[in-house]
């Protein structure tokens, strides 16, 4: 019987790092794909890209410019003097169902966007 019961013990520790292992491997499959720039969508494939590209996309980037401006939030920069971007305040790469929120979005120049990257989830917007 303890033979029984050590050869279980095993065999689930066994199942348990095999399970970790095959998370793990997943994640790093998803980090490699998002700094490829595509991300995984109800087990599909899709390209960041191809977002950008979209009509959906186009129309929310035209609504976060009416609502904040073109001028950028963090520092003040206006399309005559930088490149104005709309930036998700969290990011497409790790929160894909926030894409067309608008109250993710916010206006700023293209250094303070590299700046802050997608690591960060830096909200300059006023809080009022």
């Amino acid at each position: 019987m303890l033979i029984s019961n050590c050869i279980k013990l095993v065999m689930q520790k066994m199942n348990d790092k095999r399970k970790r292992q095959a998370i793990s491997d997943k994640r790093t499959r998803n980090e490699r794909l998002i700094r490829s720039g595509k991300i995984i969508v109800d087990n599909r494939m899709v390209t960041l890209k191809n977002f950008y590209k979209s009509w959906d996309w186009k129309k929310i980037r035209y609504k976060a410019f009416e609502k904040y401006g073109r001028k950028c939030l963090s520092c003040g920069a206006t399309n005559r003097n930088s490149v104005i971007v709309v930036d998700h305040v969290k990011p497409v790469s790790t929160n894909w169902s926030l894409r067309l929120d608008i109250d993710n979005l916010q206006i700023l120049c293209e250094s303070c966007n590299m700046g802050k990257s997608n690591d960060k989830h830096d909200d300059f917007r006023d809080k009022n």
